[in-house]
């Protein structure tokens, strides 16, 4: 009897590790299943985030590009207005020159203009004394 009193007893506590092991080994099973659910919760959330910072990082990828291409543009405008100002200048220079030309060319006129006038004088005068002597 006392065999069977210890073979019951081990048959109780087996039973009884048996249903503690359940309950520990469920209770394990659903921390590792929340665990689980927890990473794949956080990876998903990395992963957007991942890629929020790649939409990100594309927008002032172009950006940049932007606005090199814009920095481009200025330079390349202000070294035609650079050049359009240089010959702008000479244009100016030649219109001066010949505006210089011009009034040499009146004043030489001018001169002229009042050479002949003495000439006729001198012209009218040599008629007169012509007149008189004839």
């Amino acid at each position: 009897m006392i065999i069977i009193t210890i073979f019951a007893i081990i048959i109780v506590l087996t039973i009884g590790i048996l249903i503690f092991s359940k309950i520990v080994i469920g209770t394990l099973v659903r921390d590792i299943q929340a665990a689980i659910n927890s990473t794949v919760v956080v990876t998903e959330e990395g992963t957007k985030y991942t890629e929020k910072i790649t939409q990100i990082t594309e927008s002032m990828a172009q950006i940049f590009v932007d606005v090199a291409q814009s920095m481009e543009k200025i330079v390349n405008n202000s070294q035609q207005i650079a050049l359009n100002s240089k010959q702008q200048a000479t244009a100016t220079q030649q219109v001066t020159n010949n505006v210089d030309t011009l009034n040499w060319g009146v004043r030489q006129i001018t001169q002229g203009v009042e050479q002949t006038k003495i000439g006729i004088t001198k012209l009218n005068e040599a008629v007169s004394k012509l007149k008189a002597i004839i």
